[in-house]
């Protein structure tokens, strides 16, 4: 494969474990932190960058989608946090490769701001 114009940065993914505690409250803590390099960032509104994103819009309901290199082996879940450039985001949902994709990434991440 020749050399892309599209390069992905880093992020840092943290697992969490979502359970009940003796009481029957929803809890969830942290299992573990990785960092998984060549993510794409993908902000809703085209044409601007996290800062302006972030800026512009309420925080608590802004979604953005992140793009997995194929080479990322590990599983997300709901309530997973990844991290950019010092920012939050929480995993909206379990997403699930693609079987069959012409670019270094196959996975679609839709996360929610936890910064605001």
């Amino acid at each position: 494969m020749g050399t892309s114009l599209i390069v992905g940065e880093s992020v840092i993914v943290e697992h969490h474990a979502n359970g009940s505690d003796e009481n029957g409250y929803n809890v969830s803590s942290q299992k573990e932190a990785e960092t998984v390099d060549d993510v794409l960032f993908e902000p809703r509104r085209t044409g601007i960058g996290i800062d302006q994103a972030m800026e512009s819009i309420d925080s608590s309901t802004y979604n953005v989608t992140f793009h997995f290199p194929v080479s990322y082996d590990g599983e997300l879940g709901p309530g997973d946090i990844i991290v950019y450039h010092s920012r939050k985001f929480r995993v909206m949902s379990r997403p699930l490769p693609y079987q069959v994709s012409p670019l270094p990434w196959n996975m679609q991440v839709d996360a929610k701001s936890l910064d605001g």
